[in-house]
């Protein structure tokens, strides 16, 4: 943990600045160690993450053991519970997009045109000098190009995936990582010139109660952008929700092997003969209506994306569906402003909104 993070980080319990106890460090990077406040919550940093969740003593065992000693004299009054309780959808979608990008985490292309198609209408030139956070960072793609944008980004996984996000840009400077939960950010509120949270808030149990969380930490003036499933394709989610309360109960090596199958049929059946076609300037300019448009979208990728996007559909405990009257009134009942609401073709909606100068932090009345 780079020891400027220590400034944006506050105990979500009392919401006071943390003091900071290193075991283990490398210049100025403390690899592990503590976090510690004076209500008596303390939260591990492991690989130089800090892993500010109520459970992360039991999650991270090894460490509590290692440093069982050095913490029990910062925190007396015992930072350890024996057992914790977690809601049972939180802790299934926690190890299904752990298993995920720790399985799918290999930056295996750019993503740059993929992410300005994600938070539109925001251009590169947006980023430059700005303090952002990627809420939901998976194994990295969105939070990379931000920061090579000119941003000084902060990224929160609820997962292990944030292990990924941190190999994946460890080599870039303006990057900090936590690992925290969404509905209870270990930052002080109004810090962020912008916050983003690109198809992360539909797999939680209450997604408008996370996103005025983020609201939250967005700064009077400053921005949040978001992207969401759109529910347009009702035919295809009528056959998938179905298939998915069979998938999302089995063992995730299982289903892995079942999506990679899935994806070599609909790459090298559908998706690669197109890319092939589409190389000749005839067939291009006429493909486009008789091909689905989801074999156009996935023709510009490796066949990793849509392997890992397979494992995506068919893993998650939680998805739900929305429509751009349902962004509107999510941005409208947070007290944004010039707000923007597009769809992603049939896929998905990508809205925009600005925090109003005199805003202030807003109440969660949305129950999660």
């Amino acid at each position: 943990m780079k020891l400027e993070m220590l400034d944006l980080l506050s105990c979500p319990n009392c919401r006071k600045p943390f003091r900071l106890a290193s075991f283990k460090k490398e210049d100025s990077d403390t690899l592990e160690g503590i976090l510690y406040c004076g209500c008596g919550r303390a939260y591990p940093i492991i690989d130089s993450i800090p892993r500010i969740l109520p459970e992360a003593f039991v999650l991270y065992r090894d460490f509590t053991e290692k440093y069982r000693g050095q913490i029990n004299s910062y925190v007396k009054s015992g930072y350890c519970p024996k057992d914790f309780n977690i809601q049972d959808l939180k802790k299934k979608t926690q190890a299904s997009f752990g298993y995920q990008w720790t399985s799918f985490s290999q930056m295996s292309c750019d993503f740059r045109d993929n992410f300005l198609n994600y938070i539109w209408p925001v251009e590169p030139e947006f980023f430059k000098g700005k303090l952002g956070m990627d809420a939901g960072c998976g194994f990295g793609r969105h939070i990379y190009n931000a920061a090579k944008f000119g941003a000084k980004m902060v990224g929160v996984d609820f997962s292990r995936a944030i292990e990924s996000t941190y190999r994946n840009t460890k080599a870039v400077a303006n990057i900090s990582l936590a690992q925290a939960d969404i509905y209870n950010l270990p930052f002080t509120g109004e810090s962020f010139d912008f916050v983003y949270s690109l198809g992360v808030l539909h797999h939680l149990p209450g997604p408008e109660a996370g996103f005025r969380s983020l609201v939250r930490m967005v700064k009077p003036g400053g921005s949040i952008f978001i992207w969401v499933y759109s529910k347009r394709r009702k035919w295809a989610i009528r056959i998938l929700e179905p298939i998915r309360k069979v998938t999302t109960r089995l063992p995730f090596p299982l289903l892995k092997i079942f999506c990679f199958f899935a994806a070599v049929i609909d790459y090298y059946l559908f998706i690669w003969p197109l890319r092939l076609l589409k190389q000749n300037k005839f067939l291009s300019r006429h493909l486009a209506r008789f091909i689905f448009p989801r074999a156009c979208l996935y023709g510009h990728y490796p066949f990793q994306v849509n392997f890992a996007d397979w494992f995506d559909r068919l893993s998650a405990p939680i998805r739900f569906y929305y429509d751009g009257k349902d962004m509107h009134n999510w941005f409208e009942r947070a007290g944004l402003a010039n707000i923007k609401v597009s769809a992603t073709g049939l896929y998905g909606w990508r809205a925009y909104g600005e925090k109003g100068l005199n805003e202030g932090i807003i109440s969660s009345a949305v129950p999660c």
